[in-house]
């Protein structure tokens, strides 16, 4: 076609006679028409020619539910979860349809197929891999299909607006009937970026800058003297596989709570360590159990103790607000460090957010709760109860997941879970409401948690949630209040989640 453009037009430009006669009088403008279709010819043979090659479809038999996320030729990252299978070997069949332009060759784990053919992969296992290339000259686009466990927990994102944070998304996940729990991280997709899977109850899988480690707490079978359920830190290399357990010093338990990796590479550890008081004063006995909150600072070197602070010397047994007399009455759930050291701690049975020196492990000040030191300003329900993750902000202020239980007598909210941002004047002593969100329908019972972003977007993760917006995971909103992104889950039954952070791992 070229070739005979070329003819034509040269044949116009130099007045050949097999033009001349009928068209003598518009050669001219014929010979910049034809010039001007010679160009657009010429382009699209370049354009056609650099096109990205592009399946224009993916159809998977053989799984539990859909393809994940729904099938977009500009996506490249797909997964689907395995039926659950009582054979031996959890081996499933599964077929695979790719479907492509006549212009685009196949390639299926290495082998050309043609589009529109179906291929089985009858000894398939979780783990696995299929994947999928389509190629047009020179050039290459590659699928990937992630073949997920049975039990693994069916996830689907949804971008809601501009401006989502592009950090892989780390969540701790199982089934509620299940005995396995995943460490998952994900893309916006909420395709697993990475996931391993423990037969262990698990807790806070996060990623430390300091050390550029990541890190999971685990519930071990054993119990301490007391009756509770031990547990340890579980620190893993590069690979994702464990490298390193870490345990307090000296106490009878472990936390799985929280854990910090600080910049002087020392293990920030939470317990509740039982001990014996006499709480004959309250009305108990002289000999009551009481497990004690507990922040254990250990240097990573020496394995030496370098600071403790103990609940009860300052968080009065009697402060408790979970509606019984219970030996684990503060149950710190999150630890901070300001930029001067000094630590913040989460207290969800008291409803206290409180500051501690580190130099000298005496409480500067009390947040919330009997114990509350605080006016609120601008805040219709004067605090927070029952919260987790209090966290500083990079601006000074204070950043709380609210779950809303346990408060003072008299607070009647009602059902309400929300995230809240403090102003904190620590000279005064008064905490402005500043920002906060809460999604209608959605109520945390336990767990949960928020994270302030690079990019001013705030990641909550509702926990143990209850309500119509309970199949909701993980929402991201903006500065605005606006959700802008959200895992949720199509399982019917109910998925656990810990926490929910970004990480720029």
């Amino acid at each position: 076609m070229s070739q005979f453009l070329r003819n034509l037009t040269g044949s116009v430009s130099s007045g050949g006679p097999d033009l001349k006669t009928g068209f003598n009088a518009y050669s001219p403008l014929f010979s910049s028409l034809l010039l001007l279709l010679f160009f657009a010819f010429s382009s699209w043979q370049v354009n056609s020619a650099s096109l990205v090659p592009a399946l224009t479809g993916i159809h998977v038999d053989g799984i539990a539910g859909d393809l994940n996320p729904v099938f977009d030729p500009n996506i490249t990252r797909y997964s689907v979860i395995a039926i659950a299978n009582e054979g031996s070997n959890g081996e499933e069949i599964v077929r695979v349809t790719p479907h492509a332009l006549t212009d685009n060759a196949i390639e299926v784990n290495g082998s050309i197929v043609q589009s529109g053919t179906t291929v089985s992969f009858p000894k398939i296992a979780p783990g696995e891999k299929i994947l999928i290339a389509t190629k047009r000259g020179e050039k290459q686009t590659t699928y990937e299909i992630q073949y997920l466990p049975s039990d693994f927990p069916p996830l689907t994102a949804k971008t809601l607006g501009e401006g989502v944070s592009n950090e892989p998304i780390y969540i701790n996940a199982k089934l509620s009937d299940s005995s396995s729990s995943y460490l998952i991280n994900l893309d916006n997709n909420a395709v697993p970026i990475f996931y391993r899977k423990l037969e262990d109850y698990v807790f806070d899988y996060k990623f430390h800058g300091s050390t550029k480690e990541r890190s999971y707490s685990k519930r071990r079978a054993d119990r301490n003297k007391w009756g509770r359920h031990n547990g340890e830190i579980i620190i893993m290399d590069e690979s994702g596989q464990d490298s390193e357990v870490v345990q307090t010093v000296g106490l009878s338990h472990t936390g799985p709570h929280d854990f910090i990796i600080t910049d002087n590479n020392e293990f920030v550890l939470l317990s509740y360590d039982g001990v014996t008081k006499d709480l004959s004063d309250i009305g108990l006995t002289r000999a009551e159990l009481v497990e004690e909150s507990v922040i254990q600072i250990v240097d990573r070197a020496t394995g030496q103790v370098s600071f403790e602070w103990r609940s009860l010397a300052d968080i009065p047994y009697e402060d408790q607000l979970t509606k019984r007399l219970t030996s684990d009455y503060a149950h710190i759930n999150s630890v901070d460090i300001d930029k001067h050291g000094n630590l913040l701690a989460s207290l969800r049975g008291t409803s206290n957010v409180v500051k501690i020196e580190r130099k000298s492990g005496r409480v500067l000040w009390v947040l919330g709760g009997k114990g509350n030191q605080f006016t609120f300003v601008n805040d219709p329900y004067s605090g927070t109860c029952g919260q987790h993750t209090a966290t500083w902000l990079y601006n000074g202020n204070l950043l709380v997941f609210d779950n809303g239980q346990y408060c003072l007598p008299g607070d009647n909210r009602g059902e309400i879970t929300r995230i809240v941002e403090y102003e904190i004047d620590e000279v005064n002593l008064i905490a402005k409401l500043v920002w906060s969100y809460r999604q209608p329908g959605q109520y945390s019972l336990s767990q949960g948690s928020a994270q302030r972003l690079n990019n001013g977007n705030t990641i909550i993760g509702w926990g143990r949630r209850k309500g119509p917006a309970a199949n909701t995971l993980v929402t991201e909103v903006n500065s605005s209040g606006e959700p802008v992104f959200e895992i949720s889950t199509v399982s019917e039954t109910p998925v656990l989640i810990y926490r929910a952070y970004r990480f720029a791992s």
